[in-house]
C-alpha cells in the first residue's frame, strides 16, 4: 500500500484525510492503526473501485502502524504520518504612548501590531478569554489592560496591550500674604490633588519666569 495525506483546513477542525492506495479494488479490509499511540481498530472497511481507503473526519495529529487484513493476508505501511493544523498567526504588540485625560488612545492603528505575522481578522476585548468585547477600540479613556485577538483559518493569537490614560490635574491656588513687610513667610496653597503624588509646578514670579519645581501633594 502507499497512501496520500490532507491535513485539517482549520485549527482543531476535523477534515483531516488520510488515503490508502494500491488496495484491491471493491475489497473488504481490517484496518488497525495508531492514532497518537492509541489504537485504533479493527475497523471493518470497503475499498473503492480504485482500490482506495479514505480515513476521513481525522484531526491532527500523528497516525502510524496502518496494518491491514485481507482474508487472514495482512499487509502494513510503515512509517508515519503527521496531520497538521494552519499555521496560528502571531500577534506583535507594542504599546501606544500615555496620553492625558480627556484624550483617548487608539489601539486598532497599525502601529500597535506592527511585525505580526498571519493576516489575520483582528477584534478587540476586555479580558484574556476574549468573551467581552472592547466597545471602541479608537477610542479607549480609560487605563488599564486589553486584549487583541487575530484570527486567520479558526487559530488565533490573543495578545495584550497596556493603555495609560493620565488624569490632567484639576486644581485651585489661594495665597496669604506675608506676616509684615520683607518677610518671607507668605504662602500659595493648591488644593485638589491626588494625595502623595509627584507634580511637576511651573509659574511665574516678579523675580524670575518660569519656574520649574517638583512639589508633592500631601
Amino acid at each position: 500500500t502507499s497512501n496520500s495525506v490532507a491535513s485539517p483546513s482549520v485549527c482543531g477542525g476535523s477534515d483531516g484525510e488520510i488515503s490508502l492506495t494500491g488496495l484491491v479494488s471493491n475489497a473488504t479490509y481490517d484496518l488497525t492503526y495508531l492514532d497518537d499511540g492509541v489504537s485504533v481498530g479493527p475497523i471493518t472497511i470497503n475499498s473503492d473501485a480504485s482500490g482506495v481507503i479514505a480515513l476521513t473526519g481525522l484531526n491532527s495529529g500523528n497516525y502510524s502502524s496502518f496494518v491491514l487484513d485481507l482474508s487472514g493476508c495482512t499487509g502494513s505501511t510503515p512509517g508515519s504520518i503527521t496531520l497538521t493544523d494552519p499555521s496560528a498567526p502571531e500577534l506583535q504588540i507594542t504599546d501606544p504612548s500615555a496620553v492625558c485625560s480627556p484624550g483617548t488612545v487608539d489601539i486598532s492603528i497599525a502601529a500597535v501590531t506592527s511585525g505580526s505575522t498571519g493576516g489575520g481578522t483582528l477584534t478587540y476585548w476586555t479580558d484574556a478569554s476574549a468573551t467581552t468585547p472592547l466597545a471602541d477600540q479608537s477610542a479607549v479613556g480609560v487605563s488599564g489592560m486589553y486584549y487583541i485577538q487575530s484570527e486567520s483559518n479558526g487559530c488565533t493569537d490573543i495578545e495584550a496591550v497596556n493603555v495609560v490614560v493620565n488624569e490632567t490635574p484639576s486644581f485651585t491656588v489661594s495665597g496669604t500674604d506675608p506676616s509684615v513687610c520683607n518677610a518671607s513667610d507668605g504662602l500659595i496653597t493648591i488644593n485638589g490633588l491626588e494625595p502623595s503624588t509627584d507634580y511637576t509646578l511651573s509659574y511665574d514670579s516678579l523675580a524670575t519666569t518660569s519656574q520649574a519645581v517638583t512639589i508633592t501633594s500631601d
